[in-house]
């Protein structure tokens, strides 16, 4: 759509796109299944270098399909990288948009990025 370029104009979404993204999501979303791991929950600055901190949390425990069907990106907007449970909660967050979107056909919907 934008093929490549975030340059902060809005572009159309179709309904068959959102439709497409929420099948995707929930596609992931089954396949998330977490199990108890370590969560990354920040870094700490040891002399020159940042050592990431991890706490007792959950993680998915296959997260192929994730990886495949909607990676992370590294960058300094995208937040964490990590497969575990505040990924399924930003999916959860997702599924729930795009299900409010759809249910209200008459209106138009856009997309815009800037990075």
């Amino acid at each position: 759509m934008q093929n490549g370029q975030d340059d902060g104009r809005e572009y159309p979404v179709g309904r068959t796109q959102l439709e497409k993204l929420l099948r995707t999501v929930n596609a992931v979303l089954n396949a998330s299944r977490l199990v108890n791991g370590r969560v990354k929950n920040g870094e700490v600055l040891q002399g020159d270098k940042w050592v990431p901190q991890y706490e007792k949390g959950k993680v998915i425990a296959d997260p192929t399909l994730a990886k495949e069907l909607l990676p992370t990106a590294e960058g300094f907007f995208f937040g964490s990288t990590d497969y575990d449970k505040w990924y399924v909660e930003d999916l959860k967050l997702t599924k729930s948009i795009l299900e409010e979107a759809l249910a209200k056909p008459e209106l138009d919907y856009y997309y815009s990025s800037w990075w």
